[in-house]
């Protein structure tokens, strides 16, 4: 007789597979301020930035939507589910 002693799976945000969600927010060295969205890589989710108008990357976008679109939610959840057991034979 088996008992099951330590069992675990792990799930994780899905990464920006679009190589523009993956660059830095960049502000740029203008002065404007111009409301827009950047795919931020730690929290996996589009955010509000105020882009300066000028030389940023392709990480800028009009609206959330758009962002999402091209870059994801983060919502999305990546299923990595491993299983290790560790089995104890009872006599």
């Amino acid at each position: 007789h088996c008992v099951t002693v330590l069992s675990y799976s792990f799930s994780a945000p899905a990464p920006a597979s679009n190589p523009d969600c993956q660059q830095p927010k960049e502000v740029g060295p203008c002065r404007a301020i111009m409301p827009r969205f950047f795919f931020n890589q730690e929290s996996r989710q589009c955010e509000q930035f105020n882009y300066g108008g000028c030389r940023g990357n392709k990480n800028n976008f009009k609206t959330k939507e758009d962002c999402e679109s091209k870059c994801g939610s983060g919502k999305e959840m990546a299923s990595c589910a491993s299983e290790n057991t560790l089995m104890i034979k009872q006599n």
